[in-house]
């Protein structure tokens, strides 16, 4: 993790610039690119829109929202997106691991006090 969260936050950054340039082609109201490049970047990493309704409702009254498909089409084959997302796989994958230690760690000692998890 101490390697690849540096990495991640680094790619990220590319990312968002990249994404920002792109958005920037389309419109340059600032809260409206803004929250396009949100919503971009939340497709690309795998997220649905039941994750940013507030953001769609946004574009939709900014009438955005078209534009978050060709965007995402024309960069999804990037070079930033691939390293972003396998980056991004490797922390999630460490990150359920350490999560199942912990839940086993904390199933095996008695907690002091009240503990909900018995």
């Amino acid at each position: 993790m101490r390697e690849l969260c540096p990495l991640h936050d680094m790619i990220l950054y590319e990312l968002t610039k990249l994404v920002y340039t792109e958005a920037g082609n389309v419109t340059t109201n600032i809260p409206g690119r803004d929250i396009l490049t949100e919503a971009v970047i939340m497709i690309l990493a795998g997220y649905g829109e039941e994750y940013w309704p507030n953001d769609k409702r946004a574009l939709e009254s900014k009438g955005l929202l078209e534009h978050i498909d060709v965007l995402v089409d024309k960069l999804k084959y990037t070079k930033v997106i691939r390293e972003f997302n396998e980056i991004r796989e490797k922390c999630l994958f460490l990150v359920s691991d350490v999560k199942k230690d912990i839940m086993k760690i904390l199933h095996s000692q008695k907690l002091p006090g009240k503990c909900n998890l018995y």
